[in-house]
């Protein structure tokens, strides 16, 4: 595995499946930031197919490790309207962990 920036180098630089690797092995490693960088990706669609359950369970742990911007992806991933997990009341409640988050010492 290389340095844990080194798959944000990798997706600018189109080559997602290494970036990919690499926060799969960072995650597997208990790294939040990465556990937070797949969760991301799955719920985007980036360079894997879109699994918005998958991407649930990942923004539950980041946030869980400490990742408060984990908060604003589950915030938007129950605010698509678009797919099963919408869910207005927990896209709102999520949204402010995350603006809490953001001002916390």
């Amino acid at each position: 595995m290389v340095p844990a920036a080194a798959w944000k180098i990798y997706l600018r630089g189109g080559q997602a499946e290494l970036a990919l690797s690499d926060l799969n092995a960072a995650h597997k490693l208990g790294y939040p930031a990465a556990t937070f960088g797949l969760a991301t990706a799955y719920f985007l669609g980036d360079d894997v197919k879109r699994d918005d359950a998958r991407a649930e369970s990942l923004f539950l742990e980041a946030y869980e490790g400490g990742v408060f911007w984990a908060a604003r992806g589950l915030a938007s991933l129950y605010g698509d309207p678009a797919i099963e997990l919408f869910d207005l009341e927990q896209s709102e409640m999520w949204e402010d962990h995350f603006q809490e988050g953001q001002f916390k010492d």
